[in-house]
């Protein structure tokens, strides 16, 4: 999930108090700033200050798990991710891609299936409020979180992507995977300039080819 940039104002602030017990949030601008510069044991220390104040601190929770996908400990980011999904279950989208990259076959599907619902909703949500643009500091913070028809096409062709590997044996995986590539075709804004598109665009276009290719095998 996207990280916050703090400010070299709030880190000065926050040293003047060092020695005063910290709140949760100020622990976790700690455990994202070690984070940020890849010294995951001081990040680990600090998150898991915050979560021994509020376990269920939903940025707790989140942070944490960024930080053990860091270290490599999977298992471990994908409990916190599902503690996420259990407490929170209709907020958030990035969870449910991580949850759908840590997991395989059907699972991985639902998991991205429910994040593209989130982001749907968060998406119709940005376009409303486009006629409306606010020039707050926060929602300057927020842009940085938006989702855009990127993050939703990726999700597409990576559901069909399961269809011709982890899932290629179901029942009409073909024609799921066609679907779901159609869908990545109507909600992808491609733009030639943006490398990253272009290459999901070729991935699209080649798992189509497949697609096609194992249609008239068989």
């Amino acid at each position: 999930m996207g990280k916050l940039k703090r400010s070299t104002t709030i880190k000065t602030q926050k040293k003047k108090s060092s020695k005063s017990k910290l709140s949760v949030e100020e622990l976790l601008d700690y455990a994202e700033d070690f984070l940020d510069q890849y010294e995951l044991e001081k990040a680990f220390q600090y998150a898991k200050k915050a979560l021994d104040i509020d376990q269920k601190s939903l940025h707790a929770l989140d942070t944490m798990a960024s930080i053990q996908m860091e270290m490599g400990n999977v298992e471990s980011a994908k409990n916190l991710y599902e503690k996420l999904v259990n407490l929170s279950p209709d907020d958030g989208f990035s969870k449910y891609m991580c949850l759908a990259q840590l997991s395989s076959g059907i699972e991985a599907v639902n998991f991205y299936k429910k994040g593209v619902e989130l982001m749907l909703v968060e998406f119709n949500k940005q376009s409303g409020e486009k006629n409306n643009p606010s020039t707050s500091k926060q929602d300057q913070e927020d842009d940085s979180n938006c989702v855009t028809k990127l993050d939703i096409s990726t999700a597409f062709c990576s559901i069909a992507e399961l269809y011709l590997t982890d899932l290629c044996m179901q029942e009409d995986a073909e024609n799921l995977c066609k679907s779901y590539l159609d869908k990545f075709s109507a909600s992808s804004c491609i733009h030639k300039s943006v490398k990253y598109n272009s290459a999901m665009e070729q991935k699209a276009v080649d798992m189509s080819s497949l697609v096609t290719q194992l249609e008239s095998s068989s």
